[in-house]
């Protein structure tokens, strides 16, 4: 994962307290690999590199980071005003949005830690049932390191 961050324009690391205060705002425990990244780092700009991605499942063949979000008052990177947006679909689905993409879809880390690209037009799940969430990894680390 340091590989990743060390081509990021990353902000100065989060503090447990706040931490704790996002996870009491979310109703959920963040998994500790994401919080040890939070605590590390709290979030970044990818700037002119694009990390890309494929998305299996889903008619987007791939998409690119623009940010990661952190704990931040910059609502524009900030975890609880993306939550807030959004937060009776991502409660039920126990998810926090951690990032977004130059295609404009959210970045979902769950409870488990699964990494999800949801496109926030829709609800997570369609009233046919029809999966809106792509899964992308296992853990924030797996999703980083697939960068490239």
């Amino acid at each position: 994962m340091s590989d990743i961050l060390s081509d990021m324009i990353c902000r100065s690391g989060a503090g447990e307290e706040k931490i704790a205060r996002l996870e009491k705002l979310c109703r959920i425990k963040i998994p500790k690999e994401y919080r040890d990244y939070l605590i590390k780092s709290n979030g970044a700009h990818c700037g002119a590199k694009r990390l890309r991605f494929t998305v299996k499942g889903c008619t987007l063949r791939y998409d690119c980071v623009q940010s990661f979000f952190g704990v931040t008052d910059d609502i524009r990177y900030s975890i609880a005003h993306w939550y807030m947006l959004n937060k009776r679909k991502l409660r039920r689905a126990r998810c926090i949005p951690i990032g977004v993409t130059v295609k404009g879809h959210i970045l979902l880390i769950k409870k488990s830690g699964e990494i999800l690209l949801w496109d926030d037009c829709a609800s997570l799940e369609s009233s046919a049932g029809t999966q809106k969430a792509y899964p992308l990894a296992k853990s924030f680390g797996d999703f980083c390191r697939s960068l490239g």
